[in-house]
């Protein structure tokens, strides 16, 4: 079966209108839809790894365990940061930290994988 090839970007204005498009997603939690609304992040506004090291020494060898740590915490920072980015675009009410971290841990779960797949699904378009 031959690969599908992917269209191309026609310019670089088509690809940042893409870049600042809000993107909405509809979960379904207790019989109840919640929408989502998240915007891709530039550079500058995205968390990164050493933003959770804390008060490690820089010298410190973490374990997988860690690794797989901070990466949960990384992909769920992201998707916090991309929410709220949607939201002000849109002009919603944004989610405080303190609610986002009270939204029940399978959804929160589910919002991360959806938003992180989805990126990662762009992603590996380039």
């Amino acid at each position: 079966m031959a690969k599908k090839k992917n269209e191309e970007w026609l310019s670089i204005e088509d690809l940042l209108a893409e870049a600042d498009k809000v993107n909405v997603e509809v979960f379904v939690y207790k019989g109840k839809e919640l929408v989502v609304q998240w915007q891709e992040l530039r550079m500058e506004e995205s968390p990164s790894f050493t933003d959770f090291l804390g008060d490690l020494a820089p010298d410190a060898e973490l374990t997988t365990k860690d690794m797989m740590g901070l990466g949960e915490k990384v992909a769920e920072e992201l998707a916090y940061r991309m929410i709220a980015k949607g939201q002000m675009t849109q002009g919603k009410v944004v989610w405080s930290r303190e609610q986002w971290d009270r939204v029940p841990l399978t959804l929160r779960k589910e919002i991360v994988n959806k938003i992180t797949s989805k990126r990662n699904e762009t992603n590996a378009r380039f």
